[in-house]
């Protein structure tokens, strides 16, 4: 009777929802590791093994599931992460550092002043272009690159940015791979986002920066979180570095090692700046 087949129905389980919850506003690193990797059509790459490095988690709502967001320099090549103020684009860039590390890849990190910069995109340069140095992965990251570059004259922004597409050009077949962040994917950063992959976007001020960046309309979110976005047209959330924990390593030892080198490929950037 009714009465007996709505009590068997009733003694079912809980029906599962057809999605999950959004991805948390905070990922500890830690926790990418109990995570599946994200596994896209034609990924594998025969060749020897590359460098891995995991630094977000990823929303399949399609597939009721996450995955672990991995960038692979060397068939993914270079990265630009583009967000706003206070969209976490320096913790993404650290939590790139901590992976890589953890990876065995060697991490360089490019100062933010103008000065500084110069000398260490110039030590890279000299590096790529010595027969000599280590062919090793090299990771160098560059944070806020495109502030860096507007604090200088005209003609110095346009000698620095042929120094950073020259590590852009020449770099992979050293491997060394760029990771550079900024606030938007065109002026000072088109000469990297031109020869990336797809851009990590985190949170943008409105949706036409976020479509400009090269992020998909339907993805932009106007309460997103610092460290929330979107990588290769999949919602991300980025993981946080460890506390306390920081792989970016100052490109001081790399210049010394540079300016010893007879023929370095150094401008003379101290007296170009000098004279700005």
């Amino acid at each position: 009777d009714l009465a007996r087949i709505a009590a068997a129905r009733a003694t079912r389980g809980p029906v599962r929802r057809p999605w999950l919850d959004p991805l948390p506003a905070s990922v500890p690193f830690a926790e990418l590791a109990a995570v599946p990797p994200l596994v896209r059509h034609g990924s594998a790459v025969a060749g020897p093994p590359a460098a891995v490095v995991p630094f977000a988690l990823v929303d399949l709502p399609g597939e009721q599931r996450r995955a672990t967001a991995a960038w692979r320099p060397a068939t993914d090549g270079h990265l630009l992460v583009v967000g706003g103020p206070g969209s976490g684009r320096s913790t993404c860039l650290r939590t790139l550092a901590e992976s890589a590390v953890a990876a065995g890849v060697e991490v360089r990190e490019v100062p933010a002043d103008a000065e500084g910069c110069w000398d260490a995109v110039a030590a890279v340069v000299a590096r790529i272009r010595d027969p000599r140095a280590p062919r090793d992965p090299l990771l160098v990251l560059a944070d806020d690159l495109d502030v860096a570059v507007s604090r200088l004259e005209p003609e110095h922004q346009a000698a620095l940015l042929e120094l950073v597409a020259a590590v852009v050009r020449e770099g992979p077949h050293a491997g060394v791979a760029l990771a550079v962040s900024g606030r938007r994917a065109g002026g000072p950063l088109q000469v990297v986002g031109a020869a990336a992959g797809p851009p990590v976007i985190l949170p943008l001020p409105t949706r036409q920066e976020h479509v400009l960046a090269g992020g998909e309309s339907r993805l932009f979110d106007a309460r997103a979180t610092p460290g929330a976005g979107e990588w290769r047209g999949d919602r991300i959330q980025v993981a946080l570095p460890p506390a306390g924990a920081s792989a970016l390593v100052p490109t001081s030892a790399l210049q010394r090692s540079a300016a010893c080198r007879p023929g370095a490929s150094d401008p003379a950037p101290r007296a170009l700046l000098a004279a700005a």
